[in-house]
């Protein structure tokens, strides 16, 4: 329909083809374009809750926060990396996260990811030593 509706504009000045692929080329990048920042006038922004952390105390828990999710990926198996992120990140209850991931065994689990953790810690240490080396 946008090449129909635009068919008055081409001028020839190229293949065809060429016109009609630029204009499906547009119309595809538009959709998988990601949104621009949606302003709404009916929020007034001096209403909304600040942040409990200064953004530089914000940005650095980010950044340590990504740090360990790549040592979680770098040491861990899928299953290790889900218990240990519940308990360290989402501070769950070991109980429950042994209810949540179906653990025979949650004690057992606890163990081993107590000891995960602390070569994570040590990971961790290292590559912050390495970092501001």
């Amino acid at each position: 329909m946008s090449a129909f509706r635009a068919l008055l504009s081409f001028e020839g000045r190229s293949r065809f083809s060429s016109w009609l692929f630029a204009i499906a080329r547009t119309r595809c990048l538009n959709a998988v374009a990601s949104p621009g920042l949606l302003c709404d006038p009916d929020v007034e922004l001096d209403g909304l809750p600040a942040s409990e952390q200064p953004p530089d105390e914000e940005l650095e828990a980010l950044e340590d926060e990504e740090r360990v999710r790549r040592l979680l990926l770098e040491h861990l198996d899928p299953e290790e990396r889900e218990a240990l992120w519940l308990r360290c990140f989402e501070r769950m209850p070991v109980d429950e996260i042994g209810r949540l991931m179906r653990l025979e065994n949650a004690s057992g689990r606890t163990w081993s990811a107590a000891a995960r953790a602390r070569q994570l810690r040590a990971a961790l240490a290292q590559r912050v030593s390495e970092t501001h080396s």
